[in-house]
């Protein structure tokens, strides 16, 4: 690591520095600390154009240029419809193992962990080519062959003595299963599961806390994509939207543990509320009681557009 010196006796101009760190193989966080010493009450130090560089790239521009950025098929519409009609218990099922399967490869799959792919984009093919397969071994192989191989570096030998007090750790996953799946997909999610991940997450960071007590980390998911202009008429978006708040909460709530069954069986129910709330007014009140269902004073919903305040209560 470098390390540069400044001394601001008696300087009162600008003072440029920069500081090199070598990247080191398998670094997924860097940091940057700034110690000032020596300061009197009233002395005071400014920073100006501070800027971060990897490779002479500005760092924004370096994590940003990844094939997934060059995709742009669903800019305007998911081209996924629902009919009229309510869902079936079939479709709903369906749906379910869409949600688990493209969640699951969000997290575990290192070419979709590297933003290889706009998975999001991604859910929108998924749906058009499975939902309406002929029947349920169709479904199955045509969601397998949606599902990109893994590249990661062989398999993890120390997962299944994963810390007891780890969020996956908690995790069950017993809708994984072979007779649910098909044996193409099965075997396809149990490899990412067995895999050791080595990549960061392009859509998940941490932030440690100040708090020397607490010692704790916030997930933030600062790269996920808004989508402003899109009509909550549109179907296909909906279901990202739900899919997406989801697994978020599936696979990072620290108390997932303590209601994974409650939180799996929500999930049916959920599908069949965003699928018909094609208004405004429906899609603020679907995704209000999302959010509450967690049961979790810390969550709650911003942004709604319209007034649904009392109606939930």
């Amino acid at each position: 690591m470098d390390s540069k010196e400044i001394s601001a006796a008696d300087n009162k101009s600008w003072t440029k520095f920069n500081v090199s760190i070598p990247y080191k193989e398998g670094l997924n966080y860097t940091g940057i600390q700034f110690y000032i010493l020596g300061m009197c009450s009233g002395d005071r130090v400014f920073l100006r154009n501070f800027g971060m560089d990897a490779d002479g790239v500005n760092i924004d521009d370096y994590i940003g240029k990844k094939p997934s950025a060059e995709d742009h098929e669903f800019d305007v519409s998911s081209m996924f419809r629902f009919d009229n009609t309510a869902l079936t218990d079939e479709q709903t099922e369906r749906l379910e193992t869409i949600c688990l399967v493209w969640g699951f490869s969000k997290y575990y799959n290192d070419r979709i962990r590297q933003g290889e792919r706009d998975w999001n984009y991604d859910l929108f093919r998924i749906l058009n080519r499975t939902y309406n397969q002929k029947d349920r071994t169709s479904f199955n192989r045509a969601l397998a062959e949606c599902i990109p191989s893994s590249k990661a570096s062989g398999k993890d030998k120390y997962r299944r003595s994963a810390n007891n007090d780890s969020i996956i750790s908690q995790l069950s996953f017993d809708w994984m299963a072979r007779e649910r799946l098909g044996r193409s997909l099965f075997k396809k999610l149990k490899q990412m599961r067995e895999e050791q991940h080595d990549s960061a997450l392009m859509s998940v960071s941490y932030q440690n806390s100040n708090d020397e007590i607490i010692q704790e980390r916030v997930v933030l998911f600062k790269n996920e994509s808004a989508y402003p202009d899109i009509s909550p008429n549109d179907d296909g978006y909906r279901m990202l939207t739900l899919f997406r708040f989801w697994n978020m909460m599936y696979y990072f709530h620290p108390y997932i543990g303590h209601f994974e069954k409650r939180w799996r069986e929500l999930l049916p129910e959920f599908i069949r509320i965003f699928a018909k709330a094609r208004d405004r007014k429906s899609f603020d009140t679907a995704c209000a009681r999302l959010v509450f269902a967690m049961k979790d004073s810390h969550t709650l919903p911003y942004g709604l557009e319209t007034n649904i305040d009392g109606e939930l209560l």
